[in-house]
């Protein structure tokens, strides 16, 4: 499997140990689909940027793990969203 720019993960249950085995060094964005309830969006969010973060640590990744955008797709269940987030891996110079 060669290397991307973009890597489109599906619903996104546990992000424990999980990095794209196709993903570029160099990095770039992952979009992270998942549900969330109504009012925990924001720390879904935060939860996917900081497990990315120390994934990407721990598999030896100096990136910098932002959230570039989260879009609300569609409501899953009565006050839970299912939500997509465009997280950007960039790679930082030491």
């Amino acid at each position: 499997m060669g290397s991307r720019d973009i890597f489109m993960l599906t619903l996104v249950t546990a992000l424990d140990g999980f990095l794209p085995p196709c993903h570029r060094k160099e990095g770039g964005v992952l979009h992270v689909h998942g549900n969330a309830k109504d009012t925990e969006e924001s720390e879904w969010s935060e939860h996917i940027i900081r497990s990315f973060d120390q994934i990407a640590r721990s598999e030896g990744y100096c990136w910098e793990v932002s959230l570039e955008h989260v879009q609300r797709v569609k409501w899953y269940a009565p006050h839970v969203r299912h939500l997509v987030a465009d997280v950007r891996c960039k790679h930082i110079q030491h």
